[in-house]
C-alpha cells in the first residue's frame, strides 16, 4: 500500500512464539496493523490473532482496537508519517 511502512521481525518473539514473521505496518493517517501470529492481552484476557488493527487517533470506541473513527474525524498523524515509497 502506498505510504505504508512495514517492519519484519523474525526470531524469538516477545511471547516465546518462535519465528513468527510478525509484520508491523504504520498506515498513513490510520491504524497500526500487526500481521502474523500475534498474542495480545488488553486486560480482558489474551487473544491470538493473525491481524490486529490498533487505534492511533485516540477516538476509537473500541480502544485499543481501531474502529475506523479516524476516517470520520479526518485524523492526520502528527510527526509520525510513514516514508513515501518510490
Amino acid at each position: 500500500m502506498s505510504g505504508d511502512t512495514t517492519t519484519d521481525t523474525k526470531g524469538e518473539g516477545e511471547f516465546g512464539l518462535g519465528s513468527t514473521g510478525v509484520q508491523v505496518e504504520l498506515r498513513e493517517n490510520g491504524p497500526i496493523v500487526i500481521s502474523g501470529s500475534v498474542r495480545f492481552d488488553d486486560g480482558s484476557g489474551p487473544v491470538l490473532s493473525d491481524r490486529l488493527f490498533l487505534c492511533r487517533c485516540g477516538e476509537s470506541a473500541k480502544k485499543p482496537m481501531c474502529d475506523g473513527t479516524h476516517k470520520r474525524t479526518g485524523f492526520v498523524a502528527d510527526g509520525c508519517q510513514p516514508p513515501q515509497r518510490s
